[in-house]
């Protein structure tokens, strides 16, 4: 939202006007096009969102990239409340087009601010089980033996008969995925 940071990007008959504290067009240009610098997130971040300050009638383009000179990735139109971009790098490119405004409307940029959050580690889940296992020649009395690994788990079993796949116990919710008997 300053000069000096504007100025890390490149102008294209537009410029950084010290008066308005914002990037507007040069002189009686009717297009102009502000290309901001690359940011680096410092690893592998979620891109969410970009909000300005600015007049309505700008347009923006944005692109992630894998490597810092973003030579891999295009500019591409966007919803900036939802950005829903993974990557190292970011960068953002306004377009300043005179007969998208209102009339006696100064095009103008004056700051823009981009959301960006961690990418959550995979949690590891599994499961193993020891019993039953085995022929079994009763009904009741059946040891469900196992060790689950993970967080906010729902543990489940069915009962099947091996003679014919038939479900006899469905969808049987285990308390707190300790080990029981049926």
């Amino acid at each position: 939202n300053t000069a000096e940071n504007f100025n890390e990007g490149v102008y294209e008959n537009v410029v950084y006007d010290q008066n308005l504290s914002a990037v507007t067009l040069v002189g009686n240009q009717t297009l102009g096009i502000y290309t901001s610098k690359i940011f680096d997130g410092g690893t592998v971040v979620n891109w969410n969102n970009l909000t300005f300050s600015g007049s309505q009638g700008l347009v923006f383009e944005v692109r992630n990239c894998s490597d810092a000179t973003c030579s891999n990735s295009s500019f591409a139109s966007a919803t900036l409340n939802n950005l829903n971009l993974t990557g190292q790098y970011f960068q953002y490119k306004v377009t300043f087009d005179s007969s998208l405004a209102g009339a006696n409307e100064t095009l103008s940029l004056s700051s823009v601010s981009i959301g960006t959050s961690e990418i959550s580690a995979p949690v590891q889940t599994s499961v193993s089980i020891s019993e039953p296992s085995g022929t079994k020649n009763s009904a009741t009395g059946i040891s469900l033996t196992f060790n689950v690994v993970g967080e906010n788990l729902a543990c489940n079993y069915d009962v099947l008969d091996a003679s014919d796949d038939a479900v006899i116990i469905s969808n049987t919710s285990i308390s707190g995925c300790a080990n029981l008997s049926f």
